[in-house]
Parts: C-alpha cells; structure tokens; sequence
C-alpha cells in the first residue's frame, strides 16, 4: 500500500474512531495512545523524525482530554530509550499494553513534575 492511502487507512481506522477526546476520555489516553503511535509509525515513510511526530501527535491527544504533555523519560536514558522501543515493536504487532503502559507511566511523570511546581514554586527574582 503507498504512504497516501496508509495514511487515508490510518485516519478511517484510528484517527476517526480514537479522536477527539475531552476530559471524561483521559482514563482512556495511554490505550488510545499506544495504538495511534504504533499504527502510525507502521506507515510513516521518514527515517529521521518520525518518532518525534508520533510522540507529538500523542501529546495532542493527552492535550485533548485535558492532560499534561507527556514526559516520555526517552531523552536521556537509554534504558527508557530501549524500553521504548520494545514497546513500539509490541505495538507493531497490535500487543499495545507494553506501551501503553509507558504513556501511563510518561503522564503520571508529568503530572508529578506540575504538582511539584505548584508546591514548591521558585522564588521571586
């Protein structure tokens, strides 16, 4: 199949049905995550880029239902780095748990991150 009609596939199959979500979706972010990221990268043709796309496009998603960003944790560790890309090819083979529970794992990390900010602010100047 070329890239346009994946990409038409894509939005039929998961886009349509998995988006737009609000807040009384955001128990359902990371599965709804976890499967767009894996079908999307399947299909997205770019060596360089792709996987920051397809962490956007799940940060877009977190956005929708009224959740943080997502803090993957992949930038510095390559533990979590390696983690993650087990999961992906979990994914590949439609078995979504491993990273779904990433994603879960990437917005308590950021949830935390705000809280912490709202308790211990910075001093003035």
């Amino acid at each position: 199949m070329h890239v346009a009609g994946a990409m038409e596939a894509l939005e039929a199959q998961y886009l349509r049905p998995l988006t737009p979500l609000s807040p009384k979706d955001a128990d359902d972010v990371p599965r709804r995550v976890a499967i767009l990221i894996s079908e999307f990268l399947l299909i997205h043709p770019f060596r360089e880029g792709n996987g920051r796309v397809a962490q956007l496009m799940g940060n877009w998603v977190a956005l929708q239902a009224g959740l943080p960003t997502i803090n993957y944790g992949i930038d510095d560790d390559s533990d979590a780095k390696d983690a993650y890309i087990v999961a992906l090819q979990r994914g590949y083979q439609q078995d979504y748990a491993p990273l779904e529970q990433f994603v879960r794992d990437g917005l308590e990390r950021s949830q935390k991150a705000l809280r912490r900010l709202k308790l211990d602010p910075l001093p003035p100047g």
